[in-house]
């Protein structure tokens, strides 16, 4: 089996696992096919990257440079996937390195979005982005809180070059007992967050919630987009034994 097999089956296995939480009616199958899934491939190998670009899915890096890197490397193989970026944005590198690409998904505080609207400027485009929101309450974490995202919300409206596609959220590391309920209930309120956003704001369709580790509890929350590494490119463990491929 090559990589690009391997991978394309693992794809499968993995919206086979999204399906099976919505009722087998034909509304419901196809909310469960409308879920994003985003491969992010910042930890594998240069194989694997281009394995996984020639299967459709849009692909993610969290450093501008790696980012660059692989957009030409696609290129050179004749493959144009899109591309997202799930990284910290800090001022000098997304300045000095960032382009624009079909996603920017974490988007955190105003002092960025002047940086964002030069790059955009520069490139005559307008650019879709996410605003990450932290709920967990972890310090030191990356993401708006939830009273300071009006201010942010405000922010963004006044710039053009930017394009509010919506949020995104990330969920806790499980108790000592593998217990995620926190996460979930993170995911709920990420998801009353959205709802609110999307009757405020045209254009909401984006929901990004749900790593590896827990991508169906966000798919139980309402998720519409997934970012999935390990459980895309890791051992077959990872799924488990029943979903083993």
């Amino acid at each position: 089996m090559t990589r690009q097999q391997f991978l394309a089956k693992r794809i499968e296995t993995i919206r086979n696992l999204i399906s099976g939480e919505f009722p087998a009616v034909s509304s419901d199958r196809a909310k469960a096919a409308s879920i994003d899934i985003v491969a992010v491939t910042k930890a594998a190998s240069d194989e694997d990257f281009l394995a996984m670009a020639s299967l459709n899915l849009p692909l993610a890096e969290n450093r501008w440079d790696q980012l660059v890197s692989r957009m030409l490397m696609a290129r050179n193989s004749s493959l144009d996937p899109s591309f997202h970026f799930i990284g910290a944005l800090q001022r000098r590198s997304t300045k000095e390195k960032g382009i624009p690409v079909s996603l920017i998904s974490t988007v955190d505080r105003e002092g960025i979005l002047p940086v964002l609207d030069h790059m955009a400027l520069s490139h005559a485009v307008r650019q879709n982005i996410l605003v990450e929101i932290d709920l967990s309450g972890i310090p030191g974490r990356s993401g708006v809180s939830g009273e300071s995202l009006p201010a942010l919300l405000d922010a963004i409206s006044k710039i053009g070059s930017l394009r509010l596609r919506g949020i995104l959220v990330m969920g806790v590391p499980p108790s000592p007992s593998g217990d995620l309920a926190e996460t979930r209930r993170i995911f709920e309120r990420g998801k009353n967050i959205y709802d609110w956003l999307a009757g405020q704001w045209p254009g909401i369709d984006t929901l990004s919630m749900g790593m590896s580790g827990d991508f169906l509890e966000a798919v139980r929350a309402g998720s519409t987009q997934l970012r999935l590494g390990a459980i895309l490119f890791g051992k077959e463990e990872i799924i488990g034994k029943d979903h083993s491929v």
